[in-house]
Protein backbone atom coordinates (compact mmCIF):
# COMPACT_ATOMS: atom_id res chain seq x y z
CA UNK A 1 0.00 0.00 0.00
CA UNK A 2 2.83 2.39 0.84
CA UNK A 3 4.35 1.95 -2.63
CA UNK A 4 0.93 2.53 -4.18
CA UNK A 5 0.47 5.73 -2.16
CA UNK A 6 3.93 6.94 -3.18
CA UNK A 7 3.32 6.12 -6.83
CA UNK A 8 -0.17 7.64 -7.08
CA UNK A 9 0.81 11.35 -7.38
CA UNK A 10 3.33 10.52 -10.11
CA UNK A 11 0.71 8.50 -11.99
CA UNK A 12 -1.81 11.34 -11.73
CA UNK A 13 0.76 13.82 -13.06
CA UNK A 14 1.72 11.48 -15.89
CA UNK A 15 -1.92 10.88 -16.79
CA UNK A 16 -2.66 14.62 -16.87
CA UNK A 17 0.28 15.16 -19.23
CA UNK A 18 -0.90 12.26 -21.39
CA UNK A 19 -4.48 13.58 -21.46
CA UNK A 20 -3.30 17.01 -22.63
CA UNK A 21 -1.06 15.52 -25.34
CA UNK A 22 -3.86 13.17 -26.41
CA UNK A 23 -6.36 16.03 -26.69
CA UNK A 24 -3.91 18.09 -28.77
CA UNK A 25 -3.15 15.17 -31.08
CA UNK A 26 -6.84 14.27 -31.49
CA UNK A 27 -7.63 17.87 -32.35
CA UNK A 28 -4.94 18.00 -35.01
CA UNK A 29 -5.92 14.60 -36.48
CA UNK A 30 -9.57 15.70 -36.63
CA UNK A 31 -8.63 18.87 -38.53
CA UNK A 32 -6.51 16.89 -41.01
CA UNK A 33 -9.13 14.14 -41.42
CA UNK A 34 -11.88 16.70 -42.02
CA UNK A 35 -9.76 18.50 -44.62
CA UNK A 36 -9.08 15.24 -46.47
CA UNK A 37 -12.80 14.40 -46.37
CA UNK A 38 -13.78 17.79 -47.75
CA UNK A 39 -11.24 17.54 -50.61
CA UNK A 40 -12.52 14.05 -51.47
CA UNK A 41 -16.09 15.34 -51.36
CA UNK A 42 -15.18 18.18 -53.74
CA UNK A 43 -13.72 15.65 -56.21
CA UNK A 44 -16.89 13.54 -56.01
CA UNK A 45 -19.09 16.61 -56.52
CA UNK A 46 -17.21 17.47 -59.71
CA UNK A 47 -17.91 14.05 -61.25
CA UNK A 48 -21.53 13.61 -62.44
CA UNK A 49 -21.01 9.82 -62.60
CA UNK A 50 -20.39 9.84 -58.85
CA UNK A 51 -23.54 11.77 -57.90
CA UNK A 52 -25.00 9.05 -55.66
CA UNK A 53 -21.67 8.44 -53.92
CA UNK A 54 -21.29 12.18 -53.40
CA UNK A 55 -24.76 12.51 -51.87
CA UNK A 56 -24.18 9.64 -49.45
CA UNK A 57 -20.71 10.80 -48.41
CA UNK A 58 -21.88 14.40 -48.10
CA UNK A 59 -24.66 13.30 -45.77
CA UNK A 60 -22.25 11.11 -43.78
CA UNK A 61 -19.70 13.93 -43.33
CA UNK A 62 -22.45 16.41 -42.48
CA UNK A 63 -23.81 14.02 -39.83
CA UNK A 64 -20.37 13.61 -38.32
CA UNK A 65 -19.89 17.39 -38.20
CA UNK A 66 -23.32 17.76 -36.61
CA UNK A 67 -22.42 15.33 -33.85
CA UNK A 68 -19.03 16.99 -33.33
CA UNK A 69 -20.66 20.43 -33.01
CA UNK A 70 -23.23 19.16 -30.52
CA UNK A 71 -20.53 18.35 -27.98
CA UNK A 72 -21.02 20.35 -24.81
CA UNK A 73 -24.58 21.33 -25.63
CA UNK A 74 -26.30 22.63 -22.53
CA UNK A 75 -23.08 23.91 -20.99
CA UNK A 76 -22.16 27.57 -20.70
CA UNK A 77 -19.28 27.11 -23.13
CA UNK A 78 -21.54 25.70 -25.88
CA UNK A 79 -21.51 27.78 -29.06
CA UNK A 80 -24.86 27.71 -30.82
CA UNK A 81 -23.74 29.14 -34.18
CA UNK A 82 -21.43 26.27 -35.24
CA UNK A 83 -24.08 23.75 -34.20
CA UNK A 84 -26.79 25.62 -36.12
CA UNK A 85 -24.55 25.76 -39.20
CA UNK A 86 -23.84 22.03 -38.93
CA UNK A 87 -27.56 21.30 -38.54
CA UNK A 88 -28.34 23.39 -41.61
CA UNK A 89 -25.62 21.57 -43.61
CA UNK A 90 -26.96 18.18 -42.56
CA UNK A 91 -30.53 19.16 -43.43
CA UNK A 92 -29.45 20.30 -46.89
CA UNK A 93 -27.42 17.11 -47.40
CA UNK A 94 -30.37 15.00 -46.28
CA UNK A 95 -32.78 16.82 -48.62
CA UNK A 96 -30.41 16.38 -51.57
CA UNK A 97 -30.01 12.66 -50.77
CA UNK A 98 -33.75 12.12 -50.26
CA UNK A 99 -34.69 13.97 -53.47
CA UNK A 100 -32.21 11.88 -55.48
CA UNK A 101 -33.34 8.65 -53.80
CA UNK A 102 -36.99 9.32 -54.60
CA UNK A 103 -36.18 10.33 -58.18
CA UNK A 104 -34.13 7.13 -58.74
CA UNK A 105 -36.01 4.28 -57.02
CA UNK A 106 -34.22 1.66 -59.13
CA UNK A 107 -30.72 3.02 -58.55
CA UNK A 108 -28.08 0.31 -58.21
CA UNK A 109 -26.26 1.88 -55.23
CA UNK A 110 -27.36 -0.06 -52.15
CA UNK A 111 -27.03 2.99 -49.88
CA UNK A 112 -29.49 4.88 -52.07
CA UNK A 113 -31.90 1.94 -52.15
CA UNK A 114 -31.65 1.03 -48.45
CA UNK A 115 -34.82 2.23 -46.72
CA UNK A 116 -33.16 2.01 -43.28
CA UNK A 117 -30.49 4.52 -44.33
CA UNK A 118 -33.26 6.86 -45.47
CA UNK A 119 -35.24 6.32 -42.28
CA UNK A 120 -32.30 6.62 -39.88
CA UNK A 121 -31.00 9.77 -41.58
CA UNK A 122 -34.43 11.37 -41.28
CA UNK A 123 -34.66 10.34 -37.61
CA UNK A 124 -31.23 11.87 -37.01
CA UNK A 125 -32.40 15.12 -38.57
CA UNK A 126 -35.58 15.15 -36.44
CA UNK A 127 -33.59 14.49 -33.29
CA UNK A 128 -31.09 17.26 -34.05
CA UNK A 129 -33.88 19.76 -34.66
CA UNK A 130 -35.61 18.72 -31.42
CA UNK A 131 -32.37 19.09 -29.53
CA UNK A 132 -31.83 22.56 -30.99
CA UNK A 133 -35.31 23.57 -29.78
CA UNK A 134 -34.64 22.07 -26.34
CA UNK A 135 -31.33 23.93 -26.11
CA UNK A 136 -33.11 27.21 -26.77
CA UNK A 137 -35.58 26.37 -23.97
CA UNK A 138 -32.77 25.47 -21.59
CA UNK A 139 -33.45 21.72 -21.68
CA UNK A 140 -36.58 21.87 -19.57
CA UNK A 141 -38.20 18.45 -19.79
CA UNK A 142 -41.66 17.54 -18.54
CA UNK A 143 -42.29 15.04 -15.76
CA UNK A 144 -42.64 12.01 -18.04
CA UNK A 145 -39.43 12.90 -19.87
CA UNK A 146 -37.56 13.37 -16.59
CA UNK A 147 -38.75 9.93 -15.49
CA UNK A 148 -37.25 8.40 -18.63
CA UNK A 149 -34.01 10.30 -18.11
CA UNK A 150 -33.80 9.17 -14.48
CA UNK A 151 -34.58 5.59 -15.55
CA UNK A 152 -31.44 5.62 -17.74
CA UNK A 153 -33.39 5.92 -20.99
CA UNK A 154 -32.60 9.50 -22.12
CA UNK A 155 -32.32 8.30 -25.73
CA UNK A 156 -36.12 7.93 -25.68
CA UNK A 157 -36.63 11.62 -24.90
CA UNK A 158 -37.17 13.94 -27.86
CA UNK A 159 -34.48 16.60 -27.88
CA UNK A 160 -32.16 14.99 -25.34
CA UNK A 161 -28.48 14.90 -26.38
CA UNK A 162 -28.38 11.15 -25.69
CA UNK A 163 -31.08 10.68 -28.31
CA UNK A 164 -28.97 12.50 -30.89
CA UNK A 165 -26.01 10.21 -30.16
CA UNK A 166 -28.27 7.14 -30.32
CA UNK A 167 -29.78 8.22 -33.65
CA UNK A 168 -26.33 9.03 -35.04
CA UNK A 169 -25.09 5.57 -34.06
CA UNK A 170 -28.12 3.96 -35.73
CA UNK A 171 -27.49 6.03 -38.86
CA UNK A 172 -23.83 4.92 -38.99
CA UNK A 173 -24.81 1.28 -38.43
CA UNK A 174 -27.24 1.34 -41.35
CA UNK A 175 -24.80 3.26 -43.55
CA UNK A 176 -22.08 0.70 -42.88
CA UNK A 177 -24.32 -2.28 -43.57
CA UNK A 178 -25.67 -0.74 -46.79
CA UNK A 179 -22.14 -0.03 -48.04
CA UNK A 180 -21.19 -3.71 -47.97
Amino acid sequence: MRKGKDLHPRLVTAYEAFAQADAALRGRVTILRDAVGERWLARLAADPEQRSVYLVENMYLAAKKLLDQSEGIGSKSFQREPFTAALSRFETAWKDYDTFRKAHPDHTDSVIKDSMVAHSSFELLKSAKSMARQELKGFRFDEGERMLIEANAPQMVEGHPAQLVDRYNQFITFMNSARR
